[in-house]
């Protein structure tokens, strides 16, 4: 049903699909010209199309299979501009983006990606806040296993690194 469509990974592989095509467009030099075609503002204008086409269509057919599909393609271009070539992002684009709220929902995104069903659950089931339970859990995620985590791996990181500068 629909809560499948919403949550299974095969029903969402595509879009993770297109973020890994995107990198592999990026890292090959035969592929620039493409990439400079999706950093144009007419890619953006007719990505922008086809993200409120997904929207107005209210077609449950259409809303539940392919929507996401031509969603996770019609943010290529965007990402195009914001990542491979930030110094063609019109500032309407790349603004809102450096807003520190912004940024600091980005830092935790996983976290709320890991955590908000969470505090659905919980909130639907005993009555009570699921909104302020999953963030409160992404915030404890993020503050005591990730961030210590991530130090963590920084260091070993830059041990291993350290030992392959030495000669024998």
């Amino acid at each position: 049903g629909i809560a499948r469509i919403h949550r299974a990974t095969d029903t969402r592989l595509d879009s993770i699909a297109f973020g890994c095509l995107l990198s592999v467009l990026a890292a090959r030099p035969e592929c620039r010209r493409l990439v400079d075609m999706l950093a144009t503002r007419k890619a953006l204008i007719a990505s922008g199309v086809v993200l409120l086409a997904c929207f107005a269509i209210r077609n449950e057919a259409f809303r539940e299979t392919v929507r996401y599909s031509m969603q996770g393609l019609a943010f290529m271009p965007a990402f195009c501009v914001l990542f491979l070539r930030p110094e063609a992002a019109p500032k309407w684009l790349q603004a809102p983006l450096e807003w520190r709220p912004i940024t600091y929902i980005g830092a935790i995104s996983y976290s709320l990606y890991l955590y908000h069903e969470v505090g659905l659950l919980v909130g639907i089931r005993f009555g009570i806040g699921g909104l302020a339970i999953g963030v409160t859990a992404a915030l404890l995620s993020y503050y005591l296993v990730e961030t210590p985590t991530r130090r963590l791996g920084a260091r070993i990181a830059s041990k291993v690194a350290a030992r392959r500068d030495v000669t024998p």
